[in-house]
């Protein structure tokens, strides 16, 4: 639960940053979607849509990915490519004697499994507010 409102928390301010530079707008403009009138044209409501819209793409996609990266497993192709460029490194060589041993050790420090599943929920929320948000008729 921990990881899952970090990384709602830490998202979303990713969104509200991506949304302040890429709309122009200030991040007060959220009124918008609670009360249009608010609005002084129709163009302020059509280009936060759009400011809106873009921002949780820009967020939401990606996380949805890497989301679905860490609930397969396949991260362990980044782990042995990881072990493959430290092997280089002379220090590391002596640190991690073979694969196995250098791959047990990121899976107890990792648990991306928990991560992975509360990035893939709150991507999807952020899709589905996407959606709604170029769906809503202005």
């Amino acid at each position: 639960m921990k990881r899952f409102f970090i990384t709602l928390v830490v998202s979303f301010g990713i969104v509200l940053i991506i949304l302040r530079f890429v709309g122009q707008q200030s991040i007060l403009d959220f009124r918008l979607l609670i009360n249009p009138d608010l609005a002084e044209t129709e163009r302020d409501i059509e280009m936060f849509r759009h400011a809106l819209s873009s921002a949780l793409a820009y967020v939401g996609i990606p996380l949805f990915f890497l989301s679905l990266i860490m609930m397969t497993d396949a991260n362990r192709a980044l782990i042995s490519m990881g072990f493959a460029v430290r092997s280089i490194i002379p220090r590391y060589r002596e640190k991690y004697s073979d694969y196995h041993e250098y791959q047990e050790k990121k899976r107890r420090e990792g648990g991306v499994g928990m991560f992975g599943i509360s990035s893939f929920i709150i991507s999807i929320g952020y899709i589905v507010w996407l959606l709604i948000v170029w769906q809503y008729p202005s």
